[in-house]
């Protein structure tokens, strides 16, 4: 197109009636013109959506005239490359806020990981392990702070811990001598033509004394448990055996509380041998407590099953079953704990809440352990597992049981 707006290769008009006032001035100016047409202007088809642009650049004709070069066109190359940018920086933006949160997620994954491991291992202290130092790889400055403050608090904890167990262990052995001096007075002493008032002031004493006797002699034992005492004392007993000894123990508790006690010992050829090392007499005293505990809550005329059976040849297991109202729920996560006693049961007899967790600390003391349940059909079982030892000589013997009418 030359500067009057004529075309110099066809007579036909294809370009939009504004293009050739765009030519001049490209001419005029010697330098590229650009400007957008309305939809009015442009003589094609447009797509929805899409404007047209007309583009003039000034050049040299064949004849030595300046004309210029007229391209009429849509933006949809513009349009495409603009969705293109921008679906490159949406994903990008996604791209980079995923990447920052899955580095912030690994980040913070790592830098608290060691006090993770240290929380879990302080949620898992307890009684039984307060000798085990907590220990944490890889440690910071931090972390390393941290770890030797809570080793401090647990070593502060543990000697408190042991300071509580001489007392008691002391305690208990200076009441041991004037509880049996009284007890005896009270057997001993002459009541033939007493009054009744001191006939029942003497029989309340002796019994009384009976039962501060049981509890000494628990605070014994407990000490006992927590100190490992009958590591001195191992024998091989057999298994069957310590269920038919505890079963013969509890008789006569059993009669006076109108409750029989079914045993049904371990069968096969597997449990004969059977048998468990440890202290004898704690363990007659550990079955001794749960199957008592058991026959203390049952219903007069009731049966309390005991039942031993050998676990995949390594473990022997007594379940001790009574028909009892059960555990209490909030009751059940702490029947083991020392002093834990229902509050709702009407009990026949008041005991001290010690005899089951004396049994859980002698199962403890022999590689074993004791759990409770309630069961679907009433009543609560209590379950024994105790770790088999073959191939040692058992000895026979007639172990006495430390308590013999002890409370659980």
């Amino acid at each position: 197109m030359d500067a009057s707006g004529r075309s110099v290769i066809t007579d036909r008009v294809r370009w939009p009636d504004v293009a050739p006032a765009l030519a001049r001035i490209a001419i005029e100016r010697n330098e590229p013109r650009r400007g957008r047409l309305p939809a009015t202007a442009v003589q094609f088809e447009l797509p929805a959506g899409q404007s047209a642009e007309a583009i003039a650049i000034p050049a040299d004709g064949l004849d030595g005239r300046r004309v210029a070069l007229l391209v009429v066109t849509n933006d949809a190359f513009v349009q495409r490359q603009i969705a293109l940018i921008n679906r490159v920086l949406v994903g990008g933006a996604l791209i980079g806020l995923v990447g920052s949160l899955v580095s912030g997620w690994c980040i913070a994954g790592i830098a608290v990981e060691p006090i993770r491991r240290l929380a879990g291992l302080a949620d898992q202290f307890a009684l039984e392990n307060i000798d085990r130092e907590f220990v944490v790889e890889d440690q910071d400055a931090e972390v390393a702070a941290l770890t030797s403050e809570l080793n401090a608090a647990r070593v502060r904890i543990r000697e408190a811990f042991a300071a509580q167990e001489r007392f008691l262990s002391n305690v208990s052995h200076e009441l041991k001598t004037p509880i049996a001096v009284l007890l005896t007075e009270a057997q001993t002493l002459n009541r033939e033509g007493v009054s009744r008032e001191l006939d029942e002031f003497v029989t309340n004493i002796e019994e009384q004394m009976r039962k501060l006797g049981r509890l000494v002699e628990s605070f014994l034992t407990l000490t006992r448990v927590r100190d490992g005492g009958a590591a001195a004392r191992s024998q091989s007993y057999l298994a069957n055996e310590l269920v038919l000894d505890s079963v013969g123990d509890c008789a006569a508790m059993a009669a006076a509380y109108g409750v029989s006690i079914s045993p049904r010992l371990a069968e096969g050829e597997s449990a004969l041998d059977a048998g468990i090392l440890g202290d004898p007499d704690l363990l007659r005293t550990m079955l001794n407590n749960v199957i008592r505990n058991a026959l203390r809550f049952s219903p007069r005329g009731a049966v309390v099953s005991v039942d031993a059976s050998v676990e995949d040849d390594a473990a022997f297991v007594i379940a001790v079953t009574d028909r009892g109202p059960g555990i209490p729920e909030d009751l059940l996560d702490h029947v083991f704990d020392r002093f834990a006693q229902g509050t709702t049961e009407a009990r026949r007899e008041r005991g001290h809440g010690l005899g089951l967790a004396i049994a859980k600390g002698v199962a403890e003391l022999h590689g074993g352990d004791i759990s409770a349940a309630n069961e679907s059909t009433g009543g609560a079982r209590f379950a024994i597992r105790l770790p088999i030892a073959r191939g040692l000589i058992v000895q026979q013997n007639t172990p006495r049981d430390l308590d013999p009418q002890h409370e659980a």
